[in-house]
């Protein structure tokens, strides 16, 4: 099976659109065009199908495209691989989080890390709230650091407990107190911020 064709069915189901996909791959529509046929036919399935302007996958070509996002990723990083053991590191370790994040709390850990474990590089992916786990399941980073953390598919552990700042008007009835808990809040009206975003505060 040729791995660029699969290159090309990724970049289009991610566009959708094939004009776009061109551009994006320096490839001609009609050629781009004629390798998804190749595909369609080596496969034996329809992988899209024209939705207006835009193309959609098909069934089938949803249910293959997390295989082939996949099998991309393990090839993208067998070449990352050779890179690192040419230039005497064995390993690599891709690290995404909130670029706030990154830049107040992972130096002194990056440091310790590297003292620890010189061979690996450490890649940074500036990234944040549900972005990082779509990220993570697409195999594009190893590691997420994020609050967002809701996912079928993905393992989580608690690495360090999350403090979120209650904004609220003088005389409420949580005004005096020093701290409070998710339970305080119950009966509350409270606005948060999308799950997209990493940091939020909450106010009434």
């Amino acid at each position: 099976m040729d791995l660029r064709r699969l290159r090309y069915f990724a970049e289009i189901a991610e566009t959708e659109n094939f004009s776009r996909a061109a551009v994006r791959l320096h490839r001609s529509q009609p050629a781009l065009s004629r390798c998804m046929q190749e595909l369609e036919g080596e496969l034996g399935l329809k992988l899209f199908e024209r939705v207006g302007r835009r193309v959609a996958l098909t069934s089938n070509g949803r249910a293959l495209l997390g295989r082939v996002r996949l099998l991309l990723n393990d090839v993208d990083g067998l070449v990352e691989q050779a890179r690192l053991l040419a230039a005497g590191k064995s390993s690599i370790l891709r690290v995404g989080g909130a670029a706030n994040f990154i830049e107040r709390a992972l130096p002194e850990v990056l440091r310790r890390y590297r003292t620890s474990w010189p061979q690996v590089e450490v890649m940074l992916e500036p990234e944040g709230g549900s972005a990082l786990l779509a990220a993570l399941e697409r195999g594009e980073i190893d590691i997420a650091l994020t609050r967002y953390a809701q996912s079928a598919f993905l393992d989580a552990q608690l690495a360090f407990p999350l403090y979120v700042l209650a904004a609220v008007r003088r005389g409420h009835r949580l005004a005096r107190q020093k701290s409070v808990t998710i339970h305080d809040l119950e009966k509350e009206r409270v606005l948060v911020a999308p799950a997209s975003v990493t940091s939020t505060a909450a106010t009434m």
